[in-house]
């Protein structure tokens, strides 16, 4: 009689189930993230047709104030995924309704979200109150850990209340909160005594048990206390998980007055197939359209343009992989994303994209974060989401800024824009090497490249030529950089196949930073420390050092003092082929620079033209140094050392903003020079001094007022630039040792930045430790 009992059960469900509405969303419809927060309509099941609901009240918030039934952090990354555990993949269905094939119940990609309700899901007979509108219901939420590791992770209490545990077919523990909530916790071992529990006490470890067994997860029912004393109710629990999981991942979220859950569209994905409606209406601009390329275009090939926060970012695109790179930032950004213009890093699959995302900080530091998200069906927008770092705005006792953090779940949004065209219509930059011969310029004719290339087998950004040889440059989101021979001339082929890297380090600061190779097939080969700046339209590096030199008498490698050595990289082209079709190229650093950006006296560099910008830089007065008087007052205003600083040039119209004549000087030496004269006579530092951003703002204000305006711009804006070379926010009273020479160094590009607002690259560690020791002797002579 039972069977026959069960029987007619079963047939009134599945009858029940073919009469619901045609399926109109699937699991396999659905954009998915294993780390993007988000939940599907709340109250509405996937599949459809896999159960009798949207609910009865799907949005009630049960309790605001419970915390998460794991012990995990999803702020860290530690995520738990809300699904149903039949539908899923690999999940046993229900009747005629089969669910997307899979290994098995715990199959990975059922560990992602959105997470989709799953109370009033088809199952069998239930008597009890709930908040379904049939009998044939399941009356909880499934939610899977982390990972499906069996007893690895803890269920704990929600609210504090006294746990009893009720056993059965799937050792049911039940927590009476102090709310009058009843929480039901199912499938696991290790269970906890019973008795009173804090909030996050262990209940037990999350497992499989249930007759015929089941995937590992949690199963969670909320019941609420009827009117009268009548008994419970069973209600949906997915509405308080939401609270509590947007409060550990540290976003806002709005209960109503009505204790329901607002509706949030960034985390609630409501129609369609997917997370991300149809984006027909496309932008034709953006807010940077007028702003200049920062010539990433030189570097990238772009099949696109879109629109990212007012800047505008091109798409590279190269099979799978994806890279957002910033093209035309806005004004504001310009300075912090030139150095590693690489928003987003990673690979698409035409349905999402997953990768690292940089986020920008000059108090802190950049950070590179995990995220992917979903493309629009009309596949002209897409949004990725992720978890980063997001820190206390405050300062520490010491000036310095507090980095302590939180996490914050971000979201970044691209919206296509056009097509990108080359050679003008996109690009402010001129178009490079448009010709197509493949006669090599003079300096390299008569040369043959190699057949060989040492390196083929590694995928490079773009192509450069450098000593009549072609260069592959790969260039990491993290600011990475190796040169590596791909077709070097044929003398060089032993070498470079003996080492194929000629520079690997890093940028900074508009700056190469790192080492290059000394090639010696006697002695070895050795690499040495070299630095640059990347030229001002980004076609071209230009890196020095001191190259080591050897002898071999004997058998015996003997070193000699080292020279001096710059090495000229210029752009070939995006591809090899491309690089090819150029005429081959092997161009040396010009004669006047050969002591860096300006050797010396007359070096070309001045430039005192009334629209030439910035022009600190134009007129190599680095530090601004502009006395408030006319020049024939110079002398007698004090101002005598300008005049007589070597190089002094003046023109009467180039003038700041105040009204006052900007000396210039004809070389970048003296102009590097005179700012360290300023810090050691008209500041008064000595070398074994310790100044601060402080003093030296008072000093060169020339006010003793901390509150001052002139006071608080010159120190703010020495903190803000400041991490660009000290490699963290610097503090007001941090102290700043002299004696140092990188530490003068940084502070130099510190307040030159400020003064010409961007980077002074112009100035390179060879000038300006020529200025230092030009700076020394005429104070030793004086």
């Amino acid at each position: 009689m039972r069977a026959i009992v069960c029987i007619r059960i079963l047939a009134a469900a599945v009858a029940l189930l073919s009469a619901q509405p045609a399926l109109s969303i699937e699991i396999t419809d659905l954009e998915r993230s294993p780390v993007t927060f988000s939940y599907y309509n709340l109250g509405h099941l996937v599949p459809t047709d896999g159960g009798t609901g949207p609910n009865a009240n799907p949005r009630f918030v049960v309790n605001p104030n419970i915390r998460l039934p794991m012990a995990i952090n999803p702020a860290a990354g530690e995520h738990m995924y809300c699904n149903s555990q039949i539908f899923g993949y690999g999940g046993n269905g229900w009747g005629d309704n089969r669910p997307p094939s899979g290994t098995n119940s715990n199959d990975q990609r059922n560990y992602q979200f959105p997470w989709t309700t799953n109370i009033c899901e088809i199952r069998g007979y239930k008597e009890r109150p709930s908040v379904c509108p049939t009998k044939y219901i399941h009356q909880g939420q499934d939610c899977r850990p982390p990972r499906p590791q069996d007893q690895r992770f803890e269920a704990v209490a929600v609210e504090a209340g006294t746990s009893v545990f009720m056993g059965g077919r799937a050792n049911t523990v039940s927590l009476t909160g102090d709310s009058k909530v009843i929480w039901n916790f199912l499938h696991m071992r290790d269970i906890a005594s019973d008795g009173r529990k804090a909030v996050g006490a262990k209940l037990g470890k999350i497992s499989n048990v249930a007759e015929g067994g089941t995937s590992i997860h949690l199963h969670i029912e909320a019941k609420v206390p009827l009117p009268g004393g009548q008994g419970y109710k069973h209600v949906d629990p997915l509405p308080s998980l939401i609270v509590a999981y947007q409060k550990a991942l540290g976003n806002p979220v709005t209960v109503d007055a009505n204790g329901l859950l607002a509706y949030d569209p960034r985390f609630e994905i409501r129609s369609g197939s997917s997370g991300i409606a149809n984006v027909d209406s496309v932008p034709s601009s953006c807010a940077a359209e007028g702003e200049p390329s920062i010539g990433t275009e030189l570097t990238n090939s772009f099949s696109s343009l879109w629109c990212h926060n007012g800047s505008i970012v091109g798409l590279a695109k190269q099979g799978q992989n994806r890279r957002f790179v910033y093209y035309k930032p806005r004004r504001d950004l310009a300075a912090y994303v030139r150095d590693n213009p690489i928003l987003f890093d990673g690979s698409s699959d035409n349905i999402t994209y997953q990768g690292r995302a940089r986020h920008y900080s000059s108090r802190c530091g950049d950070q590179l974060y995990d995220v992917s998200g979903p493309i629009s069906p009309s596949f002209q927008f897409v949004a990725v989401s992720g978890t980063r770092k997001v820190f206390s705005g405050g300062t520490r006792p010491d000036g310095t800024p507090d980095c302590t953090f939180g996490f914050v779940q971000d979201r970044l949004e691209f919206s296509y824009i056009k097509e990108f065209v080359g050679g003008g219509q996109a690009s402010d930059t001129p178009e490079v090497g448009t010709t197509e011969s493949t006669s090599p310029t003079p300096e390299c004719s008569g040369v043959d490249l190699a057949s060989i290339t040492p390196g083929s087998s590694t995928t490079f950004d773009s192509f450069w030529f450098h000593n009549c040889s072609i260069l592959g440059l790969q260039a990491s989101s993290s600011g990475d950089r190796r040169l590596v021979y791909v077709r070097p001339r044929s003398e060089l082929v032993a070498a470079a196949m003996r080492q194929p890297v000629l520079y690997r380090g890093r940028i900074s600061g508009g700056q190469y930073l790192g080492e290059a190779i000394h090639v010696d097939d006697r002695c070895g080969d050795t690499f040495y420390a070299v630095t640059g700046p990347v030229d001002a339209d980004r076609r071209g590096v230009k890196i020095r050092g001191r190259e080591p030199q050897f002898a071999l008498q004997t058998g015996v490698c003997h070193p000699l003092p080292p020279v001096e050595s710059c090495l000229r990289i210029v752009f070939a082209g995006r591809t090899l082929a491309e690089a090819l079709s150029k005429p081959l190229a092997g161009p040396s650093c010009p004669a006047d620079d050969q002591s860096g950006s300006g050797s010396g006296p007359g070096d070309g560099s001045l430039n005192l033209s009334l629209d030439c910008r910035p022009k600190s830089v134009c007129s190599n007065n680095f530090a601004a140094l502009t006395p408030k008087a006319e020049p024939e007052d110079y002398r007698a205003k004090d101002f005598g050392y300008i005049v007589d600083w070597p190089g002094f040039t003046l023109k009467s119209d180039f003038r700041d903003s105040k009204g006052f004549v900007i000396p210039g000087f004809d070389n970048r030496i003296s102009g590097a020079g005179i700012w360290w004269y300023w810090v050691r006579k008209r500041a008064g530092f000595q070398i074994t001094d310790k100044p601060t951003f402080r003093k030296i703002a008072k000093l060169y204000a020339g006010i003793d007022d901390d509150s001052a305006p002139a006071v608080v711009e010159y120190a703010g804006a020495y903190q803000t630039h400041s991490i660009h070379y000290f490699g963290h926010r610097v503090g007001l009273d941090e102290p700043l040792p002299l004696v140092d020479a990188d530490t003068r160094w940084r502070l130099a590009k510190t307040m030159f930045h400020h003064e010409a607002g961007r980077n002074v690259s112009e100035v390179t560690r060879t000038t300006f430790d020529d200025g230092i020791e030009q700076a020394e002797r005429i104070l030793a002579d004086n």
